[in-house]
């Protein structure tokens, strides 16, 4: 059932790819790199959150990583800027 639906997404979206039997990824890495930053920086628990950015963190100097953190540090950047424009206008 779940490979059923697989297939479909890849027949009429090309969202996904797949690689080999029964084996899919993503049809661009972009697609992978904004859904992994995403899912890090998604969490409404700040404890998670911590542990997802030093996970993160562990893959600083791996170039297959590097789109990913650009991603969380605008998120990041982003959710702290609309933070302080919430604060000082109140």
């Amino acid at each position: 059932e779940s490979e059923a639906m697989l297939k479909e997404i890849e027949a009429q979206h090309g969202l996904l790819t797949e690689r080999a039997r029964g084996i899919f990824s993503f049809s661009y890495l972009a697609f992978q790199e904004y859904f992994t930053a995403r899912k890090i920086v998604a969490s409404d628990n700040l404890r998670a959150l911590e542990q997802a950015l030093k996970g993160l963190v562990g893959h600083i100097t791996d170039p297959h990583w590097r789109e990913v953190f650009f991603i969380n540090f605008y998120y990041v950047a982003k959710c702290r800027f609309s933070g302080a424009v919430d604060e000082a206008a109140n």
